[in-house]
């Protein structure tokens, strides 16, 4: 009885995704009777880059990724050839080990799927972080020159890095350029994973080392005035879930508590410091230790909830605040981190010296919190000026 062995070819954007914004992915077919398997060769071009008889065409590194494609098909072929030469018969299941061994060898994994791996590998960042970090999977296939750890090179690190500045994404519903700081954290995101291949013996040098990133300015003053904290205070004859999203964003205002940090509250938190009622903990995203001291507000506030503070998650803290806005007549788009900038705001404002508005919002470093307030910090130096020499 005859042995059969399969056929493959290349096939581009077999689910009709791609457009001349999108890109599709291309697969290798392997076809075996009415049988076929479709691989990925983990390559995405737009759909004016495609010829089904030249591969990739009309992008300026068309003969590396063809090389690519060439080089992923002669490891299947020379598989299927190597079946036929020793009279071994072919199936299924042994493509499927094939595959996986040639995709899991460390010769074969791609930059951009240890990069995929080591962030579902990883127990020391949060599920929201790791969300965060898989946005640069994203931005990689986009800009399509780093697959590879070959491609990890000073030039093509420093090209990622002004693709960025010019790639265009949806903010409040337009697209926009991404901000610098957007930027600089996707080159953050790209070092750590570069630093993690080096510790994997997988990359002798770092491409970016000696790329000037600029950091960028987060934005300014969003936080609640005086005035409109009082507002929130004041409100009365609100719903009831609308009154609980309320006490919990004044909580942070009086504590400076992040979201992940107020969720994360307990009694046993809660001290005697020389005499003082404090709140003491670790910041859940750095460990950064914070204090601050339960003025009488916050002690009437968790006395209320019986120190249990309600829990609400963060998406539907956030949409409600929206909503708790309208209410209360404050034309801001309010989120949770508001809370906690208004928090550094109210003791600016009364006097407290940045060093302690540092420590209690746990920022590691004191820059951090003079980016943040710069605003202020300048008010306060005058206010300063007046009450010391009287101008």
């Amino acid at each position: 009885m005859e042995i059969l062995y399969p056929a493959t070819r290349f096939v581009f954007d077999r689910k009709h995704v791609a457009s001349n914004n999108k890109k599709g992915l291309i697969q290798l077919e392997v076809r075996l009777g009415k049988k076929r398997k479709w691989i990925s060769t983990g390559v995405k071009v737009y759909k004016d880059q495609w010829n089904d008889k030249q591969y990739v065409i009309n992008s300026f590194n068309s003969e590396i990724l063809n090389s690519r494609l060439h080089l992923y098909k002669g490891n299947i072929d020379e598989w299927i050839n190597y079946l036929i030469s020793n009279n071994i018969g072919f199936s299924w299941e042994a493509l499927d080990i094939y595959v996986k061994r040639m995709n899991t060898s460390p010769d074969q994994e791609t930059f951009v799927d240890f990069v995929a791996r080591r962030i579902e590998e990883r127990n020391d960042i949060k599920p929201s972080t790791k969300a965060n970090h898989r946005k640069l999977l994203g931005s990689l296939d986009e800009f399509g020159r780093i697959i590879y750890f070959s491609d990890l090179t000073k030039a093509n690190v420093s090209d990622y890095y002004n693709f960025l500045l010019g790639r265009e994404t949806l903010i409040q519903g337009k697209m926009q350029k991404m901000k610098q700081t957007t930027v600089s954290s996707y080159m953050k995101f790209l070092k750590i994973y570069i630093h993690d291949a080096q510790q994997h013996d997988k990359l002798d040098k770092d491409p970016t080392e000696g790329l000037k990133i600029k950091r960028g300015e987060a934005e300014g003053e969003r936080w609640l005035s005086v005035e409109e904290v009082s507002k929130l205070e004041k409100a009365e004859n609100l719903p009831h879930y609308l009154s609980v999203i309320r006490d919990l964003f004044l909580i942070q205002c009086y504590t400076g508590l992040a979201y992940a940090d107020l969720m994360d509250f307990s009694p046993e938190k809660i001290s005697e410091v020389d005499g003082v009622t404090v709140l003491t903990g670790k910041r859940r995203k750095s460990g950064e230790e914070y204090i601050t001291v339960i003025l009488p507000p916050l002690e009437q506030l968790l006395v209320k909830y019986n120190y249990q503070i309600p829990k609400r998650t963060n998406q539907v803290y956030n949409r409600s605040l929206k909503i708790l806005s309208m209410a209360c007549n404050i034309d801001k788009p309010l989120a949770t981190h508001w809370a906690r900038r208004t928090c550094g705001m109210l003791m600016l404002n009364k006097g407290y010296p940045i060093e302690v508005v540092a420590k209690v919002l746990g920022h590691t470093d004191i820059r951090t919190t003079q980016r943040c307030y710069a605003k202020i910090l300048d008010k306060t130096v005058i206010d300063t000026y007046r009450r010391i020499e009287s101008i």
